[in-house]
């Protein structure tokens, strides 16, 4: 990146024409929409996305106008930029995370009746609309399966459609204010919903192979591309967490208490298996149901090969922000590159549930106890990553809770099993040091398992 490009970026957007790099300028954007937006609760840098995009479009069809206005006395051979299909690819992405701000309602508001649900879900559509549309001019542009644009197009493709159904389908029926059944039986048939969910979660699995061999190659010839890839692999990977996760709360009270009092963590799910037929959710929550031990180890492989590529990935990178060097790093007017730091947030999360989507094998009724130890071995691994990267106390317990249970299945060996206990101990009187005493009883508890 050219110094002169990056003082462009530390003033913000200019005029389309001056751009050395369209792609780079972009996804360093989105990179920025990543980190801030969504700690600042605005859609400020996604918004320059957007409007750079639409920029870029404005200018490229006033040239295709000029060019058809001159074919007839000057042949052209001018082509397609060369990364045009994955600029539509970001660009439709970044009109589908609209979505997220879009179902954000006024804190004044005082209670349900007074939010305009109606418009709030219809905005939300309309903007997966305008994204899968981008999808379209971007495969209409590039017709090569094995071109780079294409895979990129083809994945994100498939993390649109599956955010529709969690941010859109599934968040629509998580307001109490529909009768849902009844509001959207006419939008869609269920089994139009089951299907977009099959077609676009076996798609997100194959493509996400493709598309993480990328990364790691450095097959794009622009690390830009690697970042953007970087960062929308866990951010896919969090979104299928939700649809699956759905399972507890689809057709239940807990939909009730969820929305009335918040879900506290000794309560217990009564998971409805099958809801009323012409619920329009009826075939997904069925096929979530049906096939959730395979999903759950599906996405927990999904998750590791994420994590794989979030680690190499930041062995890359420098410590601090190329941008920001050793400015004031809690400055959010800037535009951000990806560094070890501001890449870290997505490892430790990608992490815990990594951990989540272990212990949630280990409901499976037919998962026996050799099986069960390997999971928590395996657990442990992850955890162990986890205590490593993070400095909040609250994942370091996470770890020792991963140690103990590991402990439990030990019980017949009392060497082993103390010796998980001892460590798990020291882990607890670490978080508790730092946490003023949060954690007296959990290591009250543990010192008398020990004597």
């Amino acid at each position: 990146m050219s110094v002169e490009t990056k003082k462009r970026k530390s003033e913000g957007l200019n005029n389309i024409e001056s751009l050395e790099n369209p792609i780079d300028e972009v996804v360093q954007l989105y990179i920025s929409h990543v980190i801030k937006d969504f700690k600042n609760n605005e859609p400020r840098f996604l918004n320059g996305v957007i409007n750079y995009c639409n920029d870029y479009m404005i200018k490229r069809d006033n040239e295709n106008i000029k060019k058809q206005k001159n074919s007839e006395t000057k042949s052209s051979n001018s082509t397609e930029y060369k990364y045009f299909g994955s600029l539509c690819a970001i660009y439709a992405l970044a009109l589908s995370k609209l979505s997220y701000f879009i179902n954000k309602t006024d804190e004044n508001e005082e209670d349900e009746g007074d939010v305009d649900y109606e418009g709030i879900f219809n905005n939300i559509l309309d903007v997966y609309n305008s994204s899968f549309e981008f999808i379209e001019l971007g495969l209409k542009n590039t017709k090569n399966e094995n071109d780079l644009n294409y895979k990129i197009l083809k994945f994100v493709e498939s993390f649109i459609s599956l955010q529709k159904i969690a941010n859109y389908f599934i968040g629509k029926e998580m307001v109490s204010y529909y009768e849902f059944d009844e509001h959207i039986k006419n939008e869609i048939a269920p089994q139009k919903i089951a299907e977009l969910f099959a077609t676009n979660w076996s798609a997100a699995k194959d493509s996400l192979k493709e598309i993480i061999s990328i990364a790691k190659s450095n097959e794009s010839y622009e690390k830009c591309i690697n970042e953007f890839i970087a960062i929308i692999v866990p951010d896919l990977l969090q979104t299928l967490n939700v649809i699956f996760d759905s399972n507890e709360t689809l057709g239940s009270e807990s939909k009730e208490k969820l929305l009335d009092e918040g879900i506290d963590e000794d309560f217990e799910f009564q998971i409805v298996k099958d809801l009323p037929k012409r619920h329009p959710l009826s075939q997904l929550h069925s096929q979530i149901i049906g096939n959730y031990p395979q999903h759950v180890t599906e996405l927990r492989e999904m998750l590791i090969s994420g994590n794989e590529l979030l680690d190499e990935f930041a062995e890359s990178l420098s410590e601090k922000s190329e941008l920001n060097g050793d400015e004031d790093e809690e400055d959010e007017k800037g535009i951000e590159n990806l560094s070890m730091k501001t890449l870290l947030p997505f490892r430790l999360e990608t992490l815990r549930t990594i951990g989540d989507y272990y212990l949630k094998e280990l409901d499976n009724k037919n998962t026996d106890d050799k099986k069960m130890e390997s999971l928590l071995k395996q657990n442990s691994i992850f955890m162990s990553k986890l205590y490593q990267l993070s400095e909040f106390p609250d994942d370091w317990v996470i770890y020792s809770e991963s140690l103990i249970q590991l402990s439990a299945l030990n019980e017949s060996n009392k060497k082993i099993s103390d010796k998980l206990l001892k460590k798990a101990l020291k882990l607890l009187q670490k978080a508790n040091r730092v946490s003023n005493g949060k954690y007296d009883d959990f290591i009250e508890s543990l010192e008398e398992d020990l004597d």
